[in-house]
């Protein structure tokens, strides 16, 4: 079965394949829906409790620890990659090359080792500046560093920043530039960063005993191109989505575990190259359609992003936000055009 989607349009035919329309969205990074995006608001929790998920609460204070997000490669010189089965939210997103590359949003996870960590792009700092979180890259494109300061991101950059980074020894430049999250904290304190922020309303409702009503599911793929594909494969006794990369497990350096998780959601996002080295920009003020795997079911979303320091809220097909189950979070980014197998 599959899954076409476009924003301006979807047709629904037999076998359930979703044929795209022209879109109308526009592709300026920063510019505003006129339109608000309006939700149902529900119960929800602070995106540090999204791994663990307390009975009951007192007196909570009104403040959390502030996130990190990180820029980790996806070359294949950089796999197996470390720490992404620490992150809390990870986004993957088309690069320029056709190569994906990782955001990772660590609010109550430490991780002693994450990398490689790569340069930025304006759609990577925009998911950051969603999160208020403290953004971690190694240099990046013009537009990135435009973004970055017009913006006024609290940023850790190894081109100016070193001391949170070092160099591993067993791969080469420039797919051997680590961190941790512990050296990064300490380096935002020097910098006199804002260590704790009010905690936001999420994205998300959590819920142990969530479970979606839409079909059973245990096979996702994703071919963002030719020469890479992502696949997830449901394992009913844990409960959770082990990742693939082009069929072949995909581990995580230190741990030599495959890669877990627990919610998934496709978000489709419309994509265009905007220059002759293949970057891209990516709309994420605007309002589209999506996926969401839990628990070995599947079900249609929609999300929709109000301005560039919103956050970006995702609905089920009743205009309620989605429940997810504890645990962590991939956010595939896919372009509009693209076809997902499940």
């Amino acid at each position: 079965e599959y899954f076409k989607q476009t924003i301006s349009s979807r047709e629904e035919v037999k076998g359930e394949i979703f044929e795209p329309g022209e879109s109308q969205l526009k592709v300026n990074l920063g510019e505003k829906e006129e339109e608000n995006i309006e939700a149902t608001y529900g119960t929800v929790v602070n995106p540090g409790e999204i791994t663990t998920l307390p009975e009951v609460k007192e007196k909570e204070s009104p403040f959390g620890s502030r996130p990190l997000s990180i820029m980790v490669e996806n070359a294949e010189g950089a796999r197996p990659q470390s720490g992404l089965d620490k992150a809390n939210i990870v986004y993957e997103v088309l690069a320029e090359g056709g190569i994906t590359r990782f955001l990772a949003i660590y609010y109550d996870q430490e991780a002693e080792e994450v990398g490689p960590v790569r340069s930025a792009r304006p759609y990577f700092v925009s998911k950051s500046l969603e999160h208020q979180a403290i953004f971690v890259h190694v240099g990046g494109s013009e537009e990135a560093y435009n973004f970055i300061k017009q913006e006024s991101i609290d940023d850790i950059n190894e081109f100016v920043d070193f001391q949170p980074f070092w160099r591993s020894t067993d791969r080469t430049p420039p797919h051997n530039l680590y961190t941790s999250t512990i050296n990064l904290r300490k380096e935002a304190n020097k910098l006199g960063y804002i260590e704790m922020i009010k905690k936001q309303e999420y994205q998300f409702e959590i819920s142990r005993n969530e479970k979606l009503t839409g079909r059973e599911t245990d096979s996702i793929v994703i071919p963002y191109n030719r020469n890479y594909t992502v696949s997830y494969q449901y394992q009913p006794e844990s409960m959770k989505y082990i990742r693939f990369i082009n069929g072949e497990p995909h581990i995580d350096a230190k741990t030599k575990k495959q890669l877990a998780v627990d919610n998934i959601i496709i978000q489709f996002a419309e994509t265009k190259i905007i220059d002759q080295e293949g970057r891209l920009a990516i709309d994420f003020v605007s309002k589209g359609i999506g996926l969401l795997f839990l628990k070995g079911n599947s079900t249609e979303i929609t999300w929709g992003k109000a301005d560039l320091r919103a956050r970006t809220v995702f609905l089920d097909k009743e205009g309620n936000r989605i429940a997810l189950t504890p645990g962590n979070v991939w956010i595939q980014i896919v372009p509009s055009d693209l076809t997902v197998q499940y």
